[in-house]
């Protein structure tokens, strides 16, 4: 599906806003993020699903979404241990392309996958560590992507979701490419950081 340049500018806004939200409030407000985090996964793969069935029909696709967001969001709430698990193996996952340039062979592939394994295990055994590091770094993310939407020409929210920060992807940027990489780096130290030395416990 085709978004016009107005829908893209509004992602790209509410990526900025919500990536400082997680980079520098993400333990204190973790249960509403995976809250968020639940209702976009239930929402894409209910809409995807409904597209495959119904076609295009906008109503239908909605009303999918809407379910399947529901549903998503209270499951991600109430399997909390689950939702730190997935959290912890987004961070691995993201280890593991950035140390394999993104996969393609069959060992890069196992490597990012034990690397998210391990990521999930490691956030369910040090909770607060790890749900720091992913929300600093994936809001850093956010916001990186977000600003770089509108100074940086199409490679918006949309596109850095899709393909992650990925080195052959930036490299293949050019300069901007670096810069998206430090700026993410930068921004995400900052967010642990501040989470560490706000002392904020996570909201029930």
């Amino acid at each position: 599906m085709e978004l016009g340049r107005g829908a893209l500018h509004l992602i790209a806004l509410a990526s900025i806003g919500l990536g400082a939200l997680y980079c520098f409030f993400g333990y204190r407000v973790f249960r509403i993020i995976l809250g968020i985090l639940g209702f976009i996964g239930g929402a894409s793969v209910a809409a995807a699903v409904a597209f495959d069935i119904f076609g295009g029909e906008q109503v239908i696709l909605i009303v999918a979404g809407l379910v399947g967001g529901i549903i998503g969001a209270v499951l991600m709430v109430v399997l909390y241990f689950v939702g730190i698990f997935l959290l912890g193996a987004w961070l691995g996952s993201l280890l593991g392309i950035l140390l394999t340039g993104g996969g393609g062979s069959t060992v890069e592939t196992v490597i990012i996958l034990t690397l998210a394994v391990m990521g999930g295990i490691v956030a369910v055994l040090l909770q607060k560590l790890m749900i720091i590091m992913s929300t600093a770094l994936g809001g850093s993310w956010s916001i990186v992507s977000g600003i770089f939407h509108f100074v940086g020409g199409d490679f918006g929210p949309i596109r850095s979701f899709q393909y992650h920060p990925n080195p052959k992807i930036l490299r293949s940027m050019g300069v901007q490419g670096y810069v998206m990489l430090l700026c993410w780096v930068l921004l995400g130290i900052a967010g642990i950081i501040v989470q560490y030395n706000g002392n904020n416990e996570p909201n029930n």
